[in-house]
């Protein structure tokens, strides 16, 4: 069995065609992957990381597969999620949420 450089080789350098680039976007235009396809491409991601989320304010728990998803839920900056499970804060973030991440 080759290695994938050796079978790649062959293609280095080469370039589609105008028409055949216009006859692949035709055939993708349209399609898209599924909210659970989505879900398990995200999840896949070697540095995806599990977490739950605990409202202070209202008792409320919830899973989240990645912490993305969780800031787009609860429309917060990815960035500061992700510096304050960086430094294992234990107070709640912005006063409100306890995030901690699943093993």
């Amino acid at each position: 069995m080759e290695t994938g450089g050796k079978m790649s080789a062959p293609f280095m350098g080469f370039s589609h065609t105008e028409e055949t680039k216009a006859k692949m976007s035709i055939s993708h235009t349209g399609k898209s992957h599924t909210g659970e396809t989505k879900a398990k491409i995200s999840s896949s991601h070697p540095k995806s990381q599990k977490v739950i989320v605990r409202d202070v304010k209202t008792g409320k728990t919830e899973n989240y597969n990645t912490v993305r998803s969780l800031c787009k839920s609860l429309a917060l900056s990815s960035g500061s999620v992700s510096k304050y499970l960086q430094n294992k804060s234990t107070k709640p973030f912005k006063g409100r949420y306890e995030i901690s991440v699943v093993d």
